[in-house]
């Protein structure tokens, strides 16, 4: 009867432990799953670092490293002063800190507001940069040109082809 007991204690115990071992490589295997094709709808993203930032976006879908975002609108704000952006559509890549907006692409600061096709954001850089057509227009002027370039730390832009039109 003792030998009965025994044998049973030891089934038991390594059963219970087969259970725990299973349990880990299940956890394992589930743990390095990886989804995509995640979507979310009327999303709000926030960041109070250095510098503060808000925005809100009707739908992102998540491809891979990306998002996909459709109608992208919100601010950065840095000493103060808010930089408003929009665009109806954007890539985001998490990888490599980089931001793609396009499809009328809007940015307003200071009285000063550019238009254009499609602006790249280097964010670890702190540059952006396009070549499509480009339209910045202030209270009494308009400037049209090709390939902007700005640089966001010394908040320095440049313009080529350019052709501007002083309004009095």
């Amino acid at each position: 009867m003792k030998k009965i007991f025994l044998f049973l204690a030891i089934f038991l115990l390594g059963a219970f432990f087969l259970g725990v071992v299973l349990k880990k490589l299940e956890y394992g295997r589930v743990k390095s799953v990886e989804f995509s094709g995640s979507k979310i709808y009327d999303f709000i993203l926030v960041n109070k670092n250095h510098n503060k930032m808000y925005f809100e976006g009707k739908k992102a879908i998540e491809t891979g490293q990306n998002f996909k975002v459709f109608y992208l609108n919100g601010y950065i704000e840095r000493q103060n002063k808010k930089t408003y952006i929009s665009s109806k559509k954007a890539i985001l890549d998490k990888r490599n800190k980089k931001i793609i907006l396009y499809e009328n692409v809007n940015i307003n600061s200071d009285n000063i507001n550019l238009n254009t096709k499609k602006l790249n954001i280097d964010l670890e850089k702190q540059v952006a940069y396009g070549n499509d057509f480009c339209k910045i227009t202030t209270e009494n002027s308009k400037t049209l040109g090709k390939e902007v370039f700005i640089n966001l730390k010394q908040e320095v832009l440049k313009l080529k082809h350019v052709k501007t039109i002083i309004e009095r």
